[in-house]
């Protein structure tokens, strides 16, 4: 049985998901509809720039946060590999999971106060700048949140199950709604 929070991080995943499925759908149309235009000139796409923007900055940082939540962004596994098999190798392991949470948490921070001190509208379709930049603390809060669930799983792992070495890896791999198996045994 799935516990409350399995089913809110499937429901979030599966959102992410079909969010980027979605915009990068839309996005494909603008832009066939640009090249469309430029072959049979018959109408004029002067907003398709500021729709191309703001549909690249959501589905960037949207993307970021999936990938940020199936633990899929980019890392040097090889090092990871060899590290894990340290004495006190997990050591690094939390070490950077901590150093990536930190940095999140400031991105998000700082992507908030450029969002509210954003006053000013696109040119064409007069729409608030800031939901150009809203999507940056939206996707920031959403990693932050994961890496915080990261941090608990390592926690778990590393010292309830008292596997210190090679359990902080594998939680990084498992991913954050892996804190038990299917059967309950967590």
């Amino acid at each position: 049985m799935k516990t409350p929070l399995q089913n809110l991080d499937r429901i979030v995943g599966s959102g992410l998901r079909w969010f980027c499925i979605l915009s990068f759908l839309a996005l494909m149309g603008v832009l066939s509809g640009v090249v469309f235009i430029r072959f049979w000139p018959i109408a004029k796409l002067s907003w398709s720039d500021e729709v191309i923007e703001l549909l690249m900055a959501w589905i960037v940082f949207i993307g970021a946060a999936a990938l940020w939540r199936e633990n899929a962004h980019f890392r040097i596994e090889a090092i990871l590999r060899v590290v894990e098999k340290l004495k006190f190798g997990w050591i690094l392991g939390v070490a950077v999971e901590t150093l990536s949470a930190l940095f999140i948490l400031l991105f998000t921070y700082f992507s908030y106060d450029l969002t509210i001190a954003a006053g000013d509208v696109s040119p064409i379709l007069s729409l608030p700048r800031p939901l150009w930049y809203a999507v940056m603390p939206i996707s920031g809060a959403i990693m932050v949140a994961y890496s915080f669930a990261y941090g608990v799983q390592m926690s778990r792992q590393t010292f309830v199950r008292g596997k210190p070495v090679a359990a902080a890896f594998k939680a990084l791999d498992d991913g954050p709604g892996s804190c038990g198996d299917e059967k309950g045994t967590a």
